[in-house]
Order: C-alpha cells, then structure tokens, then sequence
C-alpha cells in the first residue's frame, strides 16, 4: 500500500495546538475503499459513508498512532487520538483527513520532528509538505529533514518528515 501525505501546523498562543494529515491513497486501496463504502456508487463520500470508514477501516490506526511519528528534543512522544476523521474521493483516490491534538507547548516546538511512518514496512508513505497555520505572531520555520525512526525487525530507517525550528 502507498498513501502520499502532508501535514497542517495549526500554531496558537501557546505552541503546537494541532496536526491536519491528509492521506491520498494508491490507485488499488482507493479503489478498494470506493468499492467497500460508496455504497450508492455516486462517486463521493457522505456523511454516513464517512462514520462507516472510521469505524471500519480508521479507528483501529489508533493502536498504530495513526502512522505518526511526532519527537521531541529527540524522544518520541505519543499521538493522542483522532478527531474530526473525514473521508472523500477525489479524481479515484481515496482521502483520508483527521487532527491530531498535540497541545506542545513554545519551549516544546524547537526540534519537534514529524513524520509519517509504517514500522512493518507494509504501507509507504511518501510525503508531500507541511504547512503552518498561524493564530501568533511568533515564527515557525519547517525544514524537511530525514528523521530516524527504529522498524519492527528492520533496524533503524531514515525517515523523510520535517523539523520545527523557531525563527
């Protein structure tokens, strides 16, 4: 499985508040979600199709932290659950979008690394690019960087994520 992701910084008064990731999907795993879940075939989503996919093919990504590496001063740290999961389709791909509530406060955002990564090595995740969202007027510089990450019976791999520096 393939799935091409980025991510959106939310930035408040307070530090990192939060984390959009956006997942697209490969041809096959999108056509075999659309097939599972746009049961009237009408080519989008709803509201229903949506809960239906979280329930069945999302939340259970909890156990895994949803394939999100964050660190900080080099030390991984937890990914809190989930919110605001919602499925779409667009051009045949299935997109998976969610937020991620890291609440990381200013001194904790210098160094905050971010990535996207399967330890079992079954999904490849490529990522696109991080953006920030700012409710401050403090500067957050992202720089992409290989991140180390350890994989289940694989040793050590460099992982391609971004790092937080203040500016």
């Amino acid at each position: 499985m393939w799935i091409s992701g980025s991510f959106d910084l939310s930035m408040d008064q307070d530090g990192l508040a939060a984390v959009q990731v956006t997942w697209v999907m490969d041809a096959f795993n999108s056509a075999d979600l659309i097939y599972s879940y746009d049961l009237d075939d009408d080519r989008r989503i709803s509201a229903a199709e949506s809960q239906a996919l979280h329930d069945n093919a999302f939340q259970h990504l909890r156990d895994v932290e949803y394939y999100v590496r964050v660190s900080v001063g080099g030390q991984g740290v937890s990914v809190p659950e989930a919110r605001d999961f919602q499925a779409s389709i667009r051009e045949d791909q299935m997109i998976y979008r969610f937020s991620l509530p890291l609440d990381l406060s200013w001194t904790d955002v210098e160094g905050v690394g971010l990535a996207m990564f399967d330890q079992s090595y079954f999904i490849q995740f490529s990522f696109d690019e991080a953006r920030v969202a700012m409710a401050t007027a403090r500067a957050v510089h992202v720089t992409r960087d290989a991140l180390a990450w350890e994989t289940d019976g694989w040793g050590t791999v460099e992982v391609a994520g971004v790092r937080l520096t203040l500016g």
